[in-house]
């Protein structure tokens, strides 16, 4: 199927606009400024709003051009075709998203609401220079007002050994702020943002708004709560201990006299989130990440929005990796709390699925993302895939575990051992021929 048939199939959305002649073309020129404001978009003229081709006769094609060149600002340069389907011309205008936002009609700016076209409002203008910004100037290699010697030298040699020892980091302690610069955490002498908030010793001084709020509740009573302050690892580090504090257990049964017993959300999943929430929160925003334990639920909030084209759904899938903070991300990567990049929300639903609850909620609304997790007993349906994997066949291996559940190889490997250990598969030769049966 054609490009401009799957447009014509899927109707009017944020991304496609319909319309009969050039006759609308002051409409036409207001939703392709509208589409560079957004995520871009086509619109096609010689089509009804239903996606009934009513053909196009070429005229307005020098007056549609002169438009574009004249009266959008910045300029813009769409794609321009004319396609024939079903018999009929039809005229298609591509509008990438922009990287000069925001874009001017008339002196005027637009964006794209589902399939509207409609006047920004003053906070939509405000968003859109903010995300621009956002889009070129990465806050975590912003340069500090910080020192050298707020730097702690013991925190960044430690670090040094580990990123070595751990992840084969080519670099060696001698100058602090050498190698600092080595890791793009400082220029010129000036500490960056990144080298702030993760190796001085005082990072609340200058970001008293990065930090977690943590609480546990019942209903409307708070039972505990703390703020959490320090170095990024360190704010980890206690989050974790809080939530391992207060996150409920549940009691598993093994046949044996002895009982088991389990988080009743994995803490692995737990982990991921948090690391995620750290790497990832919009640190222009002065607000802190908070975190809420409530019987069987836990939410992790962060300040910032998914980066555009990722989605709450996306993120349910195998995905590109796209860094708000790619300088904090790569020294939490070498400090081994991050294992892949893009991998991290698919290893929060493999955790889950192995405890056997449901996938956590990813939701982000009015400039803030949150993962709700619950201890709910999940749908059937990766462990019927497992199963119905299973039927007929002797046992599954590494490889075919990997693509069946889109798992990295450490985690298959890692699930796979679990399913030994617990009795449900035993395992059968050495190496590649590494096979897990059924017992």
């Amino acid at each position: 199927m054609r490009e401009i048939e799957r447009v014509l199939e899927g109707g009017e959305n944020e991304k496609a606009e319909f319309k009969k002649s050039l006759a609308e073309l002051k409409e036409i020129m207001q939703t392709a400024a509208a589409f560079a404001n957004t995520c871009g978009g086509t619109i096609l003229v010689g089509a009804k709003t239903d996606g009934e081709v009513v053909g196009f006769d070429g005229k307005g094609m020098e007056k549609l051009l002169d438009e574009i060149k004249n009266n959008i600002e910045p300029k813009l340069r769409p794609s321009i075709n004319v396609e024939n389907i079903v018999g009929k011309d039809v005229l298609s205008i591509r509008i990438p998203e922009g990287k000069s936002k925001p874009y001017m009609y008339g002196g005027r700016i637009y964006r794209r609401m589902a399939s509207n076209t409609v006047q920004a409002s003053r906070d939509d203008i405000e968003k859109i220079i903010v995300e621009e910004k956002l889009m070129w100037q990465k806050f975590d290699s912003g340069i500090s007002s910080a020192k050298p010697a707020d730097i702690d030298e013991s925190k960044f040699r430690d670090f040094i050994e580990t990123a070595r020892r751990q992840r084969k980091m080519r670099l060696v302690h001698g100058d602090t702020i050498e190698a600092l610069e080595k890791l793009g955490l400082a220029g010129d002498g000036a500490l960056t943002n990144a080298a702030v908030l993760l190796f001085s010793n005082n990072p609340s001084r200058y970001f008293p708004y990065a930090v977690i709020k943590i609480a546990h509740k019942e209903g409307n009573r708070i039972l505990d709560e703390r703020l959490i302050s320090g170095r990024l690892d360190e704010q980890i580090e206690e989050a974790l201990d809080f939530i391992a504090k207060y996150l409920q257990k549940r009691i598993i049964k093994t046949g044996e006299a002895k009982r088991k017993e389990e988080w009743s959300i994995p803490l692995e999943a737990v982990r991921e989130a948090l690391v995620n929430a750290i790497a990832h929160r919009d640190y222009y925003v002065p607000s802190p990440i908070t975190i809420v334990i409530e019987g069987k639920r836990l939410e992790i909030t962060n300040p910032g929005e998914l980066i555009k084209p990722l989605t709450p759904s996306k993120l349910k899938q195998k995905h590109n990796s796209i860094l708000r903070n790619p300088l904090i991300a790569n020294v939490l990567y070498l400090m081994n709390y991050i294992e892949g990049w893009g991998s991290g929300t698919n290893e929060i639903l493999l955790y889950c699925s192995e405890a056997g609850i449901k996938d956590p909620d990813f939701i982000q609304d009015s400039g803030f993302f949150s993962v709700i997790f619950n201890e709910v007993p999940k749908e059937p349906g990766e462990e019927r895939a497992f199963n119905e994997f299973l039927k007929g066949k002797k046992g599954i291996t590494r490889k075919q575990y990997e693509n069946l559940f889109n798992a990295k190889p450490r985690t298959a490997r890692m699930k796979l051992s679990q399913l030994v250990e617990k009795g449900i598969l035993r395992r059968i030769g050495k190496g590649k021929n590494t096979k897990y049966c059924p017992e």
